[in-house]
């Protein structure tokens, strides 16, 4: 059996706006809600990388039990999950009780 959760964005999403975080959902994802059948499991983000934006989103993640996806790859320090970590442009994976969440500070276009 498997220790992934099962990919369910709408608890992630909800408590990104309950939070008042400022983000952008791109991927596949995005490409569904234009009527582009794509499989996804995953939610990617671009977030925007200030101090208060940094504060709601580490209080989100926090609420959804978000954790480094896999800390091999990461070092101590962006693995944390808080405002100080999180204001730095450092992309990240995050796995969450509702499925992984990939969230990227800066995409072209975005």
């Amino acid at each position: 059996m498997s220790d992934e959760p099962a990919f369910d964005p709408d608890p992630i999403l909800a408590a990104l706006s309950d939070e008042g975080v400022r983000y952008v959902v791109i991927g596949g994802l995005a490409v569904a809600a234009h009527g582009v059948i794509r499989a996804t499991a995953d939610l990617d983000l671009v977030v925007a990388a200030d101090w208060d934006n940094a504060g709601a989103l580490a209080r989100a993640l926090t609420t959804i039990g978000a954790r480094a996806h896999d800390v091999h790859d990461l070092d101590d320090r962006s693995s944390e999950i808080s405002r100080e970590s999180l204001v730095r442009r450092i992309d990240r994976r995050l796995r969450t009780r509702y499925g992984d969440v990939h969230l990227l500070h800066q995409v072209e276009g975005v």
